[in-house]
Formats: structure tokens, sequence, C-alpha cells
């Protein structure tokens, strides 16, 4: 398991192997004026760009190592819509040739009641014919619960499906939402770790704003 640490106690953010955590504080920057943002509401700029990227880039520099020996043996994928922001960055890091040879196979996995009831939807899934036999390196936004992740592995791990493998590269771990409950053995990567607060940005949103902030942020409505 990898070593969590405080994020002011981190000397060195490239680093994977160690996750930084990002507690809330009363010091951090706010963002009163921004084209998404409503009457009252407010962001707290909890993980700054140049941390975000620092990150994604240690990550491109594993998957290259990772896909490059061989990239057909891989199928790139994210689940939507909060890791596509990560997949997309990532592969600005990576080689365009390595890029145009591995294939892209989205899922759409609601599950923000499955926790709760069991209950989870699923919207889009990957094509079997391109994933099986495949390492599908799947990227994800955020996990609260973690029970998206749960779910993915589950209905991939059953027929039509025969994948070789499911590895899994998660932005934020929001730890303190599923304290006591690993994430599931398929997250071989995890970027940034927090608390449960409400967070927009390098993905995740909130009614379809504020995904693209290059910033993590925490969203308050007043």
């Amino acid at each position: 398991m990898k070593e969590i640490q405080l994020a002011c106690e981190v000397e060195n953010f490239t680093d994977l192997s160690i996750i930084p955590y990002f507690p809330d504080r009363d010091d951090l920057p706010i963002i009163r004026e921004h084209p998404e943002l409503r009457n009252g509401e407010k962001l707290r700029i909890l993980i700054p760009e140049n941390i975000v990227v620092t990150r994604i880039r240690a990550l491109a520099e594993k998957i290259e190592a990772e896909v490059s020996p061989n990239p057909d043996n891989f199928v790139f994928g994210a689940i939507l819509e909060g890791g596509r922001y990560l997949l997309t960055r990532m592969r600005e890091f990576l080689p365009p040739d390595l890029n145009a040879r591995i294939p892209i196979e989205y899922l759409d996995i609601k599950s923000r009641l499955a926790t709760k009831t069991g209950n989870y939807e699923i919207k889009k899934l990957p094509r079997p014919e391109i994933v099986n036999g495949k390492i599908y390196r799947v990227f994800e936004g955020v996990a609260d619960s973690g029970r998206t992740i749960e779910i993915t592995q589950a209905v991939l791990s059953q027929p039509p499906y025969y994948l070789r493998e499911l590895r899994v590269a998660l932005l934020m771990d929001k730890k303190d939402a599923h304290e006591g409950v690993p994430l599931a053995s398929c997250v071989d990567h995890c970027l940034l770790a927090m608390g449960e607060e409400w967070m927009v940005g390098c993905g995740p949103d909130t009614d379809g704003r504020f995904r693209n902030l290059p910033y993590v942020a925490l969203y308050k409505k007043g």
C-alpha cells in the first residue's frame, strides 16, 4: 500500500509511491469571480495547478514506461465524465506516435446511490472486441465511496469481457469518505488525497460546471 503523507511534508511531488494528502485549511485562496460561479457561490483552491500538473506528468512517465515495450497490449479508457480530464492531460505528455497506437474506450457508470442502495446505472461500456485480451488502463477523476471503481471491476470481470488485466489510475481519493475501506485492488496509481469536502476541477464538477479548472478547488454554495 502506498504511503499517504500530509502535502506540507512532501518534498518530491514526482514520487508516485507517496500520495500527498491535502486537508481543508482556513487560509486557502478564494475565488469569488469566475464565469461559472453563481450568486453566493465561491471556490477555494485546495491544490494549485503546478502540483496537479507535476503529478500528472509523473504519471505519464510511468504509463509511458508501462506501455512502450508493447503498446498493442493496451487499451486506454476513462470513467466519464470525471476521468476524461486525467486521461486527456496525461496523454499530452506521451509521445504522439505512442498515443496513436493505443485505442480509447470510455465507460459511463452512474453509482451515486450505490453505497446506500446497491443500485447503479450503466450508460456506456467498452466494446468487448476492442478490450478483450488487453490490459485495460482506465482513468478516474475522484473516488468518494470507491463504489464506481468496484462496480467497474465487477462488470469487466464477467462475460462478455475477458480482459488480460484492469488497471485504474485515480486522480483524487477522498480517503475520509471511505475510512477503513480500501480502494479496489485494480487501483495501482493514486495522485492526490483529501477529506470529504465537495471538490471540483480537473475532471470532477457540480452541475456540469468547473470540470475543466486546472486546479482542484473546494466548492461552497454560500
